[in-house]
């Protein structure tokens, strides 16, 4: 698991888990998709994410943090204190 610390310090992270698969909802002409977020699955091999931007921080709410990270030439995503379970700090 990330903490908002080492999301500040590190650029490099490894994603050990995944949600599973997701289903997609269409509302007012948009598909969108969903995660089951209760639940998370290990992932065969873990993939390399590499920090992308600068951290963003909410002052009413201190545990709260956003990290843009990348994988890849076209993948992109971010780390976040609801998802950082399914990360842990890459050497």
């Amino acid at each position: 698991m990330i903490t908002k610390q080492q999301a500040e310090t590190c650029t490099n992270f490894k994603q050990i888990a995944a949600y599973p698969k997701a289903y997609t909802s269409f509302t007012g002409g948009r598909a969108m998709q969903h995660y089951d977020t209760t639940k998370s699955i290990p992932l065969e091999k873990p993939l390399n994410w590499r920090a992308n931007g600068k951290l963003k921080t909410w002052k009413r709410n201190p545990e709260r943090f956003q990290l843009p990270i990348k994988h890849g030439l076209r993948t992109y995503t971010y780390l976040t204190n609801e998802n950082a379970h399914l990360f842990e700090v890459s050497q």
